[in-house]
């Protein structure tokens, strides 16, 4: 196995409109991670959506694949477009790397160094983010203003930090991928594998809806805004 050759999919699904619109503005923001990567050449964009491969394409991804969509339990899975594809070139791969767009922030060598920790002893790898645990807050949802449960244990200097899985990508064996996928319990099958985890550096952030998209892009507008300004000390 030579790690340099292992590909990255990026699978696009368009299943409704709305996913659409908020993964055709992530798609960039993948394209210029994975070239400042310098792995563009390795990645396979999959999507049932001609506009979509067509688009990639003109971002300046070199390979699109179009997914073949089959009536099945577990077609709204990332993974399937993937699956199908693997069929197709059997035996191609021994591993590969799964690259998700809805999750933008990655740290800068968080993928190769996902590649270079890939041994056989290893069904797939993956990566976590540390986040801020505030059970201690006790926030009561059911209230029209958001408010502070009254509770004698409440201390904010109780909430810790601790470490969230978040998938920003997997890197898998290409065998026990089919696997999984095969057993009709994708998730069930992953996780009772044999994986280690690599820590994620960047912020934890999940765009999983056109709302999420719009606030992502304010903030985006608002950084490029302050790079205007003049610096401190200059």
């Amino acid at each position: 196995m030579i790690k340099s050759d292992i590909p990255i999919f990026i699978t696009v699904k368009t299943n409704t409109e709305e996913e659409k619109k908020k993964n055709v503005q992530l798609l960039p923001y993948a394209y210029l991670y994975l070239s400042e990567q310098q792995t563009i050449q390795r990645c396979i964009v999959i999507s049932k959506d001609d506009d979509i491969l067509e688009y990639a394409k003109k971002l300046g991804f070199k390979k699109t694949y179009k997914e073949k969509c089959i009536n099945c339990d577990q077609c709204h899975l990332e993974y399937i477009g993937i699956y199908h594809h693997i069929c197709d070139f059997l035996g191609d791969y021994d591993w590969f790397m799964h690259f998700k767009i809805d999750q933008p922030f990655k740290s800068n060598n968080l993928l190769i160094d996902a590649i270079n920790h890939i041994n056989y002893k290893l069904d797939f790898i993956t990566s976590a983010s540390e986040v801020t645990d505030r059970e201690r807050m006790y926030i009561n949802p059911d209230n029209k203003f958001i408010q502070l449960i009254d509770n004698d244990d409440r201390n904010f200097n109780k909430c810790i930090r601790t470490f969230m899985v978040d998938l920003s990508l997997v890197a898998i064996k290409t065998s026990f991928f089919k696997k999984c996928v095969e057993s009709n319990h994708f998730y069930k099958t992953l996780w009772d594998g044999k994986f280690d985890i690599i820590r994620n550096y960047s912020m934890f952030i999940q765009i999983m809806n056109s709302e999420h998209i719009r606030r992502f892009n304010l903030a985006y507008e608002a950084y490029n805004k302050v790079q205007t300004l003049p610096k401190f000390g200059e």
